[in-house]
């Protein structure tokens, strides 16, 4: 008898988890604010990065923006105040007119 019952027990759990499995499960959501009301996201889908408030991680999330340009784009903002618009992170030493293009639909600034 208790063969029988594990066997049972042992079918339900795996009828269990052959229904779980195969139920769709939404993708989490990857955007990211930093702070209350700041505006800053990560670049994914629409959203956009306000370079404005966006922190340095991300900053990187721009293409062609690695850390050390990242860093770059932060101290000039810290140094010369917002930006006023988009094209104006083109000031920032090694941000050019090509990286600028690849991000222009993604850029903010609040």
């Amino acid at each position: 008898m208790k063969a029988k019952q594990l066997m049972i027990v042992s079918s339900a759990l795996i009828a269990l988890f052959l229904v779980v499995g195969s139920t769709a499960v939404p993708a989490a959501n990857t955007s990211q604010t930093s702070g209350e009301g700041n505006g800053t996201l990560v670049a994914a889908g629409d959203q956009k990065v306000n370079i404005n408030t966006a922190d340095v991680t991300t900053l990187t999330t721009l293409k062609g923006v690695g850390p050390q340009l990242a860093e770059r784009i932060a101290a000039f903002r810290k140094n010369n105040g917002p930006f006023a618009k988009a094209e104006d992170l083109m000031q920032v030493k090694g941000v050019g007119e090509k990286i600028f293009e690849r991000n222009k639909e993604i850029i903010a600034v609040k």
